[in-house]
């Protein structure tokens, strides 16, 4: 496993965990502010409500990591196998734990739990952990399976030819026979870049209208736009962070126009992720 393959994983991962963090926060926050209209917010029941909402994150993430993990080894050929199963394993388990640690401050920072005045939060917080480890065996089992189909695959024949070709724009793997891979490095053209680089500057602006609101949205904007300044941007983390963007925005009226621009730039490199 090369060390682009890991930054690669670790990089959309992270924009991943940003995009389901907005989720649960907004899913809390709800279950607070129902719970506080009811007048039951110091209860047992509001804690219990607050950590299910947030458990159900978990398998969340932990489809993302799969996939993420799935797709770095993929696109490094280097797919999974026996040679670098358990190193993958590794890397998703210990981003599990990572992501569970970082849910538990999450609730923590909510009342009723901020207030501290039912006591021990840790009976409360008790079936993320059990969750957690359930996420982290089933994501095991699917990196084993993942590792013996890879392992067969490399076994089978003579060792795969490699071709390297540098295409502009949305493309598939090129392959011509049995045994050759096609490794597709992908730019940006200039054109949609500029098209990118627009939509994310009208966004931007509407941000500044308020500079108290939308934290996490902003780092994101600001760290798609200095990606977008370098002299060969990342294709696959620009479409990740432009998607986790569109995602945020698309139901926002304020943004409604610098929605539909971003839409139209992101066709120049493939669109929106699905989901």
């Amino acid at each position: 496993m090369t060390q682009k393959i890991v930054e690669a994983f670790e990089q959309l991962l992270a924009v991943e965990r940003k995009n389901i963090n907005r989720k649960i926060v907004k899913d809390i926050s709800g279950v607070v502010s129902t719970a506080a209209s009811a007048g039951m917010l110091n209860s047992s029941m509001t804690m219990l409500n607050i950590v299910e909402a947030a458990s159900h994150s978990l398998p969340v993430f932990a489809d993302a990591a799969l996939l993420l993990a799935k797709r770095a080894s993929a696109e490094g050929c280097s797919p999974i196998n026996e040679d670098n199963v358990e190193e993958w394993k590794s890397r998703v388990c210990t981003a599990l734990d990572g992501y569970t640690h970082s849910l538990r401050e999450t609730i923590l920072d909510h009342p009723p739990f901020k207030g501290g005045s039912l006591g021990d939060p840790d009976r409360f917080l008790e079936e993320l952990g059990q969750i957690s480890s359930e996420q982290k065996a089933r994501a095991e089992a699917d990196l084993n399976l993942t590792s013996i189909n890879g392992t067969e695959k490399s076994a089978q024949g003579r060792a795969p030819h490699h071709t390297n070709i540098s295409i502009n724009g949305s493309v598939g793997i090129v392959q011509s026979g049995n045994s050759n891979v096609g490794s597709v490095t992908q730019h940006i053209d200039q054109g949609t870049i500029a098209e990118l680089k627009s939509a994310l500057c009208e966004i931007s602006e509407k941000l500044s209208e308020d500079h108290s609101a939308y934290g996490e949205l902003r780092e994101i904007v600001d760290e798609a736009q200095s990606e977008l300044g370098e002299d060969t941007p990342n294709k696959t983390k620009i479409r990740s962070l432009v998607s986790g963007i569109g995602s945020t925005i698309h139901q926002i009226p304020k943004f409604e126009k610098a929605y539909d621009a971003l839409a139209r730039a992101a066709e120049g490199i493939g669109g929106f992720f699905a989901g």
